[in-house]
């Protein structure tokens, strides 16, 4: 169920490009670098060292991203494109607000949050809140909660063009 919410339409390019990632097995170290380096930008600025959103962990989490993201990989199921639309939609939430920057104590739910709205819209067959909770070691209503957050952030919109995604 797409919860009603656009379809992601990818263009050639952008499909070839979410395969050759796919294939060559480059998709986890590629999101992993996209989100290492937004996070490592925000410790460098003393601001953000305060900053705490819905997305933000007391402490840091123990699990290493790295491994997380493998984790997300191995349990999610969910296609390429939507690793990569997860990235985009952590972009939209952070030129909303400052609050929504990657820090190292937020950048594993916000990713999680992010691929579960992409894995909802852009997938036929998904998993429920349940699964997903169980996958980010979160309960159920944070899950729950921080999905809505994402979606207010994003004021629904998570229809991404062919254009944006091949950035």
């Amino acid at each position: 169920s797409n919860m009603g919410l656009n379809v992601v339409a990818c263009g050639k390019g952008a499909a070839q490009m979410a395969t050759q990632l796919h294939d060559s097995e480059a998709l986890i170290p590629v999101v992993f670098g996209a989100l290492a380096s937004r996070a490592a930008r925000s410790a460098a600025l003393p601001a953000f060292a305060v900053l705490t959103s819905e997305f933000h962990g007391l402490e840091l989490p123990e699990i290493p991203l790295l491994d997380y993201l493998r984790r997300i990989e191995k349990y999610s199921h969910c296609s390429p494109a939507c690793f990569v639309l997860a990235l985009v939609y952590i972009d939209r939430m952070a030129q909303t607000s400052y609050r929504f920057e990657v820090t190292a104590f937020s950048v594993h739910r916000l990713y999680i949050t992010a691929l579960l709205v992409a894995t909802k819209v852009n997938e036929d067959v998904v998993y429920d809140n349940a699964h997903w909770a169980r996958v980010a070691g979160v309960t159920l209503e944070e899950m729950n909660y921080m999905e809505a957050i994402l979606l207010k952030a994003l004021d629904y919109r998570t229809f991404v063009s062919s254009e944006t995604y091949r950035v």
